[in-house]
């Protein structure tokens, strides 16, 4: 597993495919406000892959030389697999 900075089209299908089952209408950003935040520097966009695959996520706002964590999550077919402390462990190294 290694953690990599999500290009925008991995952004855009972790969104389309994860995003919206795994948050609810109401606490989910729309795709074009987060994208845009990305494009200004104010936020990133990271994800665990197990080779190509990507097995989590973390979305974070960049506030200052602070990051805040505003989406993070596995994916269903990895978890129960111990891989939300490995992503949380790699975020915090990542920065």
């Amino acid at each position: 597993m290694r953690l990599v900075k999500l290009t925008d089209g991995q952004v855009e299908k972790v969104y389309q495919e994860r995003m919206i089952e795994d948050f609810p209408p109401n606490e989910l950003d729309p795709l074009a406000v987060i994208m845009k935040a990305v494009e200004q520097g104010n936020y990133v966009c990271l994800g665990l892959m197990d080779g190509e695959e990507i097995a989590g996520y973390s979305f974070m706002i960049k506030h200052g030389e602070d990051y805040l964590i505003d989406y993070i999550a596995i994916y269903p077919k990895w978890r129960n697999h111990g891989l939300w402390g490995e992503l949380v462990h790699r975020v915090g190294e990542f920065f």
